[in-house]
């Protein structure tokens, strides 16, 4: 397809053989992924235009008596990892990620979402109303087109004020060397999105 359409689905159903899962156990997930090859320094960075079109094709509850909201859920989020690629650089190698929340079924329009992953990665996610004021919940296509630049910027201030990232604390280590998008499921849902026109833009600085 030109526009590039996939179409994601996970039945999770199948997966937890209709118990729910408790408190530190894994979860499905359905990812795309991709590192970028030398990527520019976000210092150097005038723009990041990013889009992506997304409906939500179905998602659907298998309803148990130790299911709750607060731990079980099906969501759909894009990230990007901001990594320390200076070589000389001590910090070099460690990175934070940086979310675009698409779609929780909890929620008409996801909340943000700023701590650390189990794995002890600073993750900094902007409401989903930061990129669009439609829902995928209403079952057409919804449209996010915005600038990252500023967001990523935020994300990795906000990460030094955490405590996180530490190493270095200059701008010019650090690069957005990849991405992922898809599911996550920690509740018992099965449920398809389908994408296109996805793409990420970089505006740079030119040398004088």
């Amino acid at each position: 397809d030109p526009r590039g359409e996939l179409v994601l689905t996970v039945n999770a159903s199948k997966e937890y053989r209709g118990r729910a899962r408790k408190r530190g156990e894994p979860w499905p997930h359905l990812l795309l992924s991709q590192r970028f090859a030398d990527p520019p320094s976000l210092s150097d960075l005038t723009l990041a235009h990013f889009t992506i079109e997304a409906r939500l094709l179905h998602c659907s509850a298998v309803e148990t008596p130790d299911a709750t909201p607060r731990l079980h859920a099906a969501q759909f989020q894009v990230f990007f990892n901001l990594q320390n690629l200076n070589r000389a650089s001590p910090g070099y190698g460690d990175y934070l990620y940086f979310g675009i929340p698409l779609y929780d079924n909890r929620k008409r329009h996801p909340g943000g979402f700023t701590a650390p992953d189990q794995a002890g990665k600073f993750i900094m996610t902007p409401p989903g109303e930061t990129y669009t004021h439609e829902s995928l919940h209403d079952g057409r296509w919804v449209r996010v087109e915005k600038d990252l630049l500023p967001l990523l910027r935020r994300a990795l201030s906000t990460a030094w004020k955490k405590g996180f990232l530490l190493q270095s604390r200059q701008e010019k280590d650090y690069r957005i060397s990849a991405m992922n998008l898809g599911w996550e499921v920690p509740g018992i849902f099965d449920a398809s999105v389908q994408i296109r026109d996805l793409s990420l833009t970089i505006g740079r600085d030119q040398p004088e």
